[in-house]
Order: structure tokens, then C-alpha cells, then sequence
């Protein structure tokens, strides 16, 4: 089931059913198109693909909507304050190491960030995310570095 389920009795907290297959191929169609990183980018609408440059927000705001028709808004700032308000699952750096097909949402506070926020979906220890000259890109999930100050939350998938 797609969308955002509310909680249960028998589970605390919402889940987003999410097609994580969506959110990889459009990260790979992006790659195929050379799209890039651009900080303040985003996708002007959704299942436009005529966009070339995409920052951390505008990324994770279309993967999430294409994964479960749910908007997360913009912004990482935003975005983090929504997921707080909607009470998603509070997890934890390292279990986003886990191959556990649970997906995940990390958000670097600007605080922690030098000034800039971040915000990145993980999926069995890779990021789905767009980041520096690279734009939308995977990378290792080491929990360390930048990673190691990230808010954590489970988004869905198998809990």
C-alpha cells in the first residue's frame, strides 16, 4: 500500500508504503542525463524530467513523492520538521548500516553542517541523496563524518 499509513495498537508509529524501485530508477535516470547538483534546485514539478541541476531537498522531495505519492515539502530544514511533526520512527546512525530493505531519512542540522543542511534517504546502507559537483548520486552509508551528526528516522519498508 502506498501513502502514509497513521499508527496502529499494533504499530506506534506511521510508515510511508514505499516502491523503493522508483526512487533508484529516477536516481538513475538522472545519472543518464548528467543532471547535476545545484543548491537551491529543484524539480519544478513532479515527473517533469527536464530539470538539469537538483539539490539535496528537491531530490529527496521527488524520490519520496514518486516512491509514495506523499510530500515531504522542501527544504531539509522543512522537510525535517515535517517528519518530526508526522512522527515517524526515530532510528539511529548505525542501524542505517543495516541490509534490512528499511528505508531511512537522515537530516544534517545546518548547525551541524557548517551553516548548510543536508538531507539524504538511505536504503540498505547506500544513500539515495544529491550532493556536492556529483548531483544525484548513491554512496556508502558509514555513519561516520557528516553522517556520524545526522538525525536518523524510518521511513518504511520492512519493519
Amino acid at each position: 500500500m502506498r501513502g502514509l499509513t497513521q499508527p496502529t495498537d499494533t504499530f506506534a508509529y506511521p510508515t510511508l508504503g514505499l516502491d523503493i524501485q522508483k526512487g533508484l530508477d529516477w536516481l538513475q535516470r538522472c545519472r543518464d542525463r548528467g543532471v547535476q547538483y545545484g543548491l537551491g534546485s529543484k524539480v519544478p514539478k513532479h515527473n517533469d524530467e527536464t530539470f538539469t541541476k537538483v539539490d539535496c531537498s528537491g531530490a529527496v522531495r521527488e524520490m519520496i513523492w514518486l516512491m509514495s505519492g506523499w510530500d515531504i515539502g522542501d527544504g531539509s530544514v522543512q522537510q525535517h520538521e515535517k517528519v518530526k511533526a508526522t512522527k515517524f520512527k526515530v532510528s539511529s546512525v548505525p542501524s542505517a548500516l543495516a541490509n534490512d530493505n528499511i528505508v531511512r531519512i537522515a537530516f544534517l542540522s545546518p548547525a551541524n553542517g557548517g551553516g548548510k543542511g543536508h538531507v539524504a534517504l538511505i536504503y540498505n546502507g547506500k544513500t539515495l541523496e544529491s550532493h556536492g559537483s556529483t548531483g544525484p548520486d548513491r554512496r556508502v552509508w558509514t555513519g561516520a563524518g557528516w553522517q556520524g551528526k545526522t538525525a536518523v528516522y524510518v521511513l518504511g519498508g520492512k519493519l
